[in-house]
């Protein structure tokens, strides 16, 4: 059995085993770390690595991609790099081109999960090497380094971006495979990084030679959320809710509070970062995937809850229980109905509160989530915290008329009648305390 035998099989082991072993999607990944590099590659060179029934897009578009994932729900943490080319009428939903994932290096977290994607994707990992004024990060499958670049490090501000990411794979029993990754992130952009391949990439996938590096960026804070992996043609009828969810969550992130979505049995479906920090530390113990409470009938509680709130449509806000975490500390949960197309049918957002925190701020970003334009969201900010449209016209510089008319299109967005039901989302999108 010659080398190139001998690792065939060694992988193909090991995929069996990681596979059988790895949890199943949806996989929520945040506190990501990448170099994200656009690039366009000649057309007959995407010809040649793509498997029947695919077709090259005419851009030639393709991605190199880099990145550390430090936290998440079942498969993080862990490393990877891949090489996606763009395919001819698979664009995801926001316009953004699909990409089929040439070749793809996870580490053994993530491995098993994504080989379910992709029979394409090996074993490997990613380390970044920290040189002072630069970006640097080396691929590897196992100690063997395939591919590396190099890029200045960024000096300009990060910008915030979120979308819908389309991927095509090699699927270990349906064909081809079509799955989505809806993100939100800050990025910024670099100078033109350089990008090398070690002798033995060769060994292990098709290498493609770059023509043209069109938008090379760093990116940090990301937060993404797989999908299952369903064969092309099926449509994913939860996309649009999953997107609106990842950039929900996101934003209660960035405010600094919990959120977990969970289904009407208290099944935690995605952990924001917070929330995952407080379960790690047992204020928010779990059990079999399910949220739960060190006291039983601070648990019973909990899920009569959810479950009651699953059923309502209206933008309805639960009472507020306590929970009983850890060393008797008291964490405070209730739980938030939303329409099906913002978070799912039968789902549920859970809002986290400390008890000894103040005021957590602004709630616009979290309204602009709901639906809402810059402008909008700020008068809901306004008359939801109890100002009168007038109050609200004059702290905007804007006409009454404005205000009404913006409030009727406020109301419609959101499913509801009166400033009474603006007044429950805003005040529990917009504080820790007990309303």
């Amino acid at each position: 059995m010659n080398r190139k035998e001998l690792l065939d099989q060694t992988i193909r082991l090991r995929t069996r085993q990681s596979r059988e072993s790895a949890p199943l999607p949806y996989y929520h990944v945040n506190g990501i770390d990448m170099i994200y590099i656009m690039c366009r590659f000649g057309r007959d060179q995407v010809a040649k690595v793509l498997p029947p029934g695919l077709e090259p897009a005419e851009s030639g578009w393709g991605v190199f991609n880099f990145y550390t994932a430090n936290a998440g729900w079942s498969i993080a943490p862990y490393s990877a790099f891949y090489l996606g080319v763009e395919v001819a009428g698979y664009d995801s939903p926001d316009g953004q081109p699909g990409l089929f994932l040439h070749m793809g290096h996870y580490s053994e977290n993530a491995f098993g999960a994504m080989e379910r994607y992709n029979t394409r994707l090996r074993p490997g990992h990613m380390d970044w090497d920290h040189v002072p004024g630069e970006l640097r990060a080396r691929g590897f499958a196992g100690n063997t380094e395939l591919i590396n670049v190099r890029a200045a490090a960024p000096s300009a501000p990060f910008h915030l971006k979120e979308g819908i990411n389309r991927y095509l794979g090699v699927h270990p029993e349906c064909g081809i495979s079509s799955f989505y990754v809806p993100f939100s992130c800050e990025y910024v952009d670099l100078e033109t990084p350089e990008i090398t391949y070690l002798s033995e990439a060769a060994q292990h996938f098709h290498p493609l030679v770059p023509e043209e590096i069109v938008w090379p960026i760093a990116v940090r804070n990301m937060t993404i959320t797989f999908s299952p992996p369903r064969r092309l043609g099926v449509e994913d009828t939860q996309l649009v809710s999953d997107q609106r969810a990842v950039g929900l969550l996101d934003a209660f992130a960035r405010s600094g509070r919990a959120a977990a979505i969970v289904d009407a049995s208290s099944r935690i479906l995605r952990l924001n970062p917070v929330a995952e920090t407080l379960s790690q530390s047992g204020f928010l113990p779990l059990a079999n995937g399910r949220m739960t409470s060190w006291q039983k009938a601070d648990a019973a509680r909990l899920e009569e809850v959810v479950a009651a709130t699953a059923v309502q449509r209206d933008g309805r806000v639960s009472d507020q229980i306590a929970l009983e975490g850890r060393h008797g500390r008291l964490m405070l949960a209730q739980a938030l109905s939303l329409e099906p197309s913002v978070v799912g049918d039968g789902r549920v957002i859970v809002l986290f509160d400390d008890p000894a925190e103040g005021p957590q701020g602004d709630c616009v970003p979290a309204l602009r989530l709901l639906g809402l334009t810059e402008a909008e969201a700020k008068i809901a900010a306004l008359v939801g915290a109890g100002r009168s449209p007038a109050e609200a016209a004059d702290a905007l510089e804007l006409s009454v008329n404005t205000v009404r008319s913006a409030l009727k299109l406020i109301y419609d967005k959101l499913g509801i009648g009166r400033q009474a039901e603006l007044a429950k989302i805003v005040t529990r999108l917009e504080s820790r305390a007990i309303a």
